[in-house]
Formats: C-alpha cells, sequence, structure tokens
C-alpha cells in the first residue's frame, strides 16, 4: 500500500462572527499554512442552497487565488453540483485554471440536491437518464475532445492543453462503475448522512483493477472523514457540537473522529488498513481560525507531515 497522504476540504462557513471578505482572507491565509506543512489537497465544497451562513456558494472565483497563493498542494473543488451547471461553462473554466497551474487543479462531480432557483441548463451531445449523468457525459466530452462534435473546428481554449484530475464522489463506492466510464478517480465521503460505513473493499479493488485494465494506469482513490482535534479531548467534542449545533456542517454526528492529534492519526491509520485507501480527505470542525490553524499544526506533527523544525511551532 502506498504512502498515507492526507488532504483538507472547507465548507464555505468559515467564521460567521466577522465579514464574509475577512472570512475569505483567512480562508487563504490558512491554505498556504496546509501548503506549507506538507499537506497534499486543499478541496472547497460547493453549496447551492444560498444560505446566509455560507461564505460562498459556488467556490469557483476562490481556486485561482488558493492556487497562486500556494505553490505545491493540490487544490480543488469537492464537488461541483454539476446538475446546476452549464456542462460547457465548468469545462470552459476548469481547462483554463488548469493550464494556469498546471498539474495542480482538482475538478470533483457530485451528484447533491441543488435549489428551486438554480435552472439546470444541458448542452449535452446525448440524452443521459438524469441530469448529473448527462451533465457530466457532456462536462467530459468537452473537456477531452479537442474539437465539438457538431463539425464547427470549435475549440475549448487552450488548444491540446492541460486538463484538470476529474474525480467522481460519492457516499459509498456504488458509483465507480460510472467512474470507470468516465476515467475519472475515486473520492468517497464517510461522513455524509445515510453512508454506508462497509469498508467494500472488494468493490473498491475491482475498480482499481478494472480502471487499470482500461487505462493502464492506477485511478487515485479518497476517503473523507470529519474530525476535530484539541489537546483537551473534552474541548475538541465541544467545538465539534458547536458546529453541529450551529447547522455549519449537515453531517452524521456517529461518523465523527474526535480527541487529541494523536488519537485522530491513530483512527485514521487503523482505517487505511480497513478501508485499503492511502489517502485521507479530512473537513475540520472548527468556528475559529486560531483553532484551525493549530489543529493543522498538530495533525501535521502527528501524520509526520512537517519536518522537525517546523514541527517544535507546534509546541
Amino acid at each position: 500500500m502506498n504512502q498515507l497522504q492526507i488532504g483538507l476540504l472547507n465548507f464555505a462557513s468559515i467564521n460567521q462572527v466577522q465579514d464574509y471578505l475577512t472570512d475569505v482572507q483567512e480562508l487563504i491565509d490558512y491554505a498556504t499554512v496546509v501548503d506549507r506543512l506538507g499537506f497534499s489537497r486543499f478541496w472547497l465544497a460547493e453549496h447551492l442552497s444560498f444560505k446566509r451562513t455560507h461564505t460562498w456558494t459556488s467556490p469557483d472565483m476562490l481556486l485561482p487565488l488558493l492556487a497562486a497563493a500556494t505553490s505545491r498542494i493540490k487544490i480543488g473543488i469537492a464537488g461541483t453540483l454539476i446538475s446546476g451547471h452549464c456542462p460547457l461553462d465548468i469545462a470552459t473554466n476548469y481547462k483554463m485554471l488548469a493550464n494556469l497551474f498546471p498539474g495542480r487543479i482538482d475538478l470533483g462531480l457530485a451528484n447533491g440536491g441543488t435549489s428551486n432557483s438554480c435552472v439546470a441548463v444541458s448542452t449535452s451531445p446525448d440524452s443521459g437518464p438524469d441530469p448529473f449523468t448527462r451533465h457530466t457525459r457532456a462536462l467530459v466530452h468537452y473537456l477531452r475532445s479537442e474539437e465539438f462534435s457538431d463539425g464547427s473546428g470549435l475549440v475549448i481554449p487552450p488548444n491540446s492543453g492541460e486538463l484538470p484530475d476529474l474525480w467522481l464522489l460519492g457516499s459509498s463506492y456504488r458509483n465507480t462503475g460510472f467512474a470507470l466510464e468516465l476515467g475519472a478517480n475515486f473520492s468517497r465521503s464517510a461522513f455524509h448522512l445515510n453512508n454506508d460505513p462497509a469498508p467494500d473493499t472488494q468493490r473498491l479493488h475491482e475498480f482499481i483493477g478494472a480502471f487499470q485494465a482500461k487505462y493502464a494506469v492506477r485511478p487515485q482513490v479518497t476517503l473523507a472523514m470529519a474530525i476535530c482535534c484539541h489537546e483537551n479531548k473534552q474541548r475538541a467534542i465541544e467545538i465539534a457540537a458547536e458546529c453541529l449545533n450551529q447547522g455549519n456542517v449537515v453531517l452524521d454526528s456517529n461518523s465523527l473522529i474526535i480527541g487529541t492529534a494523536q488519537e485522530i492519526a491513530d483512527r485514521i491509520h487503523a482505517a487505511h488498513e480497513r478501508y485499503a485507501v492511502s489517502e485521507f480527505i479530512l473537513l475540520q470542525l472548527y468556528r475559529q481560525q486560531y483553532d484551525r490553524l493549530r489543529g493543522i499544526e498538530r495533525l501535521a506533527s502527528s501524520f509526520n507531515l512537517v519536518d522537525e523544525n517546523a514541527a517544535n511551532r507546534v509546541n
């Protein structure tokens, strides 16, 4: 099994006691520390529910800011609610972003709900069974086809350029067949409501084997988990409860990993063996920037992501 890697996921609610632009600046500062400490990815979620407590709905305008402020970490969306978007727009924007920051942009696709105010516009070349399938197939077609199928000779610039890494998101491995069709990596959430906690490693290994046979490359697979760490476990429990009670995150409270950084690292290492997944995406449950930064410093030290000098700054 490959060496364990740790990425981070950030939802739209950051710190509700201040103004939105300050929240955005704190997000950028957070990403730069995440980059320095040796984490693998930094993903932002999309929310089309338009709540007052959200700093953003779509993070598309934030991604180039985060990519420009960092140097090595992969930046992406987890995921775009493609049913509520025009596939051509997503393909155009993310292809340009992938060429501005080559090898660093992730495009995740999620079959989540959208509000009634969001109009799903399809420019799909086929008639799939539902908006998510139809729009996803259209998006992949536009990304990978250098010329449109109508014979017009039109292309999505830059021609023959870089493409973002494509990810399909789900709360189980039931959709790995669609990921195989698309040639997409797969990220499974272990914290959403009604999540199936079973590892289902047989289906995962079948997907990996079929993907390698079809594309001659191993797919990337991640597992997303919600955590809250603090040097005082009781305080970690209180912080997580504050986030849940305020409605910042909609997830299954039974799936949370709460405790000291070492306790969380031990749980992740156990899940590493149980799920046969080598990369984990962690959603930190904090409302304050100070707690958030301290949390990732503790985690980086516990997972040995940083050198000794950087680790000493945690103490």
